[in-house]
């Protein structure tokens, strides 16, 4: 849903680059935060203990 919202705004405006550019840090940062990675029972336990 929020990447089709990036989608229409990007064809809506126009930016000058550096405005461009740091659009585009923002969306590439926004997707890095929610990336959350598989993390199995064990490793869990693992991490808890500082193994």
């Amino acid at each position: 849903m929020v990447i089709q919202l990036f989608r229409l705004i990007d064809l809506m405006m126009i930016l000058p680059e550096e405005l461009k550019r740091q659009f585009q840090t923002e969306v590439y940062n926004y997707k890095e935060e929610k990336k959350m990675p598989f993390v199995a029972s064990i490793e869990e336990i693992g991490i808890e203990k500082g193994e």
